[in-house]
C-alpha cells in the first residue's frame, strides 16, 4: 500500500511538471496574454496524405468559428497549395504562422452534395483561445 501511494504521489507530482511547461497565459481578459508568436486559425483537423484535411474541432471565439468553419468541412488548399499530396506536418506548416496574417482557405462542406467555398481567416495568437485543452494539441492541426 505505501509503495502504490508513493508512486501515485510520483505520479501527480510528474504530470504537474510536466503539464506546466506548456500551459498558457491566457486569463479571461482577452487584452491580457502572453504572446506566443505562433499564429493560428482555431481549427483541429485530420489529415490523410492523398485526401483533404477534415475538420473535427471548431474552437469557440476563433477566426475559424467566425468565419463559419464546421466539424466535418474539408481543407482543400491553403493560400492556393493543394494539401493532398502533403503529409501532416506539411499542412500545418502552411496554416499556422505569424498571429495577424490573413491565410486563404479553400473547402469543401458535403452533405448530399459538395459543395466548394474559400474563406480568408487571419491568424490570432494561439495563446489568445480560451481552452483548457489546448496546451500542446494546436500542434495537430490548428
Amino acid at each position: 500500500m505505501r509503495l502504490f501511494c508513493l508512486l501515485l504521489l510520483i505520479s501527480t507530482n510528474f504530470n504537474s511538471v510536466l503539464a506546466e511547461p506548456f500551459k498558457l497565459q491566457a486569463n479571461s481578459s482577452a487584452a491580457s496574454y502572453a504572446k506566443s508568436n505562433k499564429g493560428i486559425l482555431g481549427i483541429k483537423y485530420l489529415h490523410r496524405r492523398n485526401s483533404e484535411s477534415t475538420v473535427i474541432q471548431v474552437y469557440p471565439n476563433t477566426p475559424a468559428e467566425r468565419a463559419g468553419i464546421v466539424v466535418g468541412d474539408k481543407i482543400v488548399a491553403v493560400d492556393g497549395v493543394d494539401v493532398r499530396p502533403y503529409d501532416a506536418n506539411n499542412v500545418f506548416s502552411l496554416i499556422e504562422g505569424p498571429p495577424g496574417v490573413t491565410v486563404k482557405l479553400s473547402m469543401l462542406r458535403c452533405s448530399i452534395d459538395c459543395r466548394p467555398y474559400q474563406v480568408s481567416l487571419t491568424r490570432m495568437d494561439m495563446n489568445q483561445i480560451q481552452s483548457d485543452n489546448i496546451f500542446r494539441i494546436y500542434r495537430y492541426g490548428y
